[in-house]
């Protein structure tokens, strides 16, 4: 029998690997001084490959597009392995959401999730993220 500790440190994202494309330690980010702070320029398209979807999750054909979208846009260049579980729970709470199976209370997580993954206006400011070609 596993314990709780067993099963769920199984379905964490695994350990940086700065040899890897999808690391952010692999790349070199482009930094602008913007209102005397730093910030960091994230390019409307990259190369960076998409990652599988974190152990036990499985997508439906929707999902796995939204998934592959979030990814492949500018925040997907900033975030690496790590970042796979909270995306995922985005992608699962948008889908019921726009499904329309969703409560308040999802709408609310969604909302947060997607500001700590930097893919609000606001989230973005927060983690100190532009698109290129915009100048906030």
């Amino acid at each position: 029998m596993t314990s709780i500790f067993e099963r769920k440190t199984s379905i964490m994202a695994s350990p940086r690997n700065a040899l890897s494309p999808r690391s952010r330690a692999y790349r070199k980010p482009e930094t602008v001084s913007l209102r005397g702070r730093s910030a960091v320029v994230l390019p409307l398209e990259h190369d960076i490959p998409v990652p599988p979807a974190p152990p036990g999750v499985q997508f439906t054909p929707e999902e796995r597009k939204l998934w592959r979208q979030l990814w492949k846009g500018p925040q997907g260049h900033a975030w690496d392995e790590s970042y796979s579980v909270p995306v995922a729970t985005y992608v699962k709470y948008s889908t019921r959401l726009f499904a329309g199976e969703g409560a308040a209370w999802l709408g609310q997580e969604q909302r947060h999730l997607g500001e700590a993954l930097g893919l609000t206006p606001k989230g973005m400011a927060a983690l100190g993220w532009i698109i290129e070609g915009t100048d906030e």
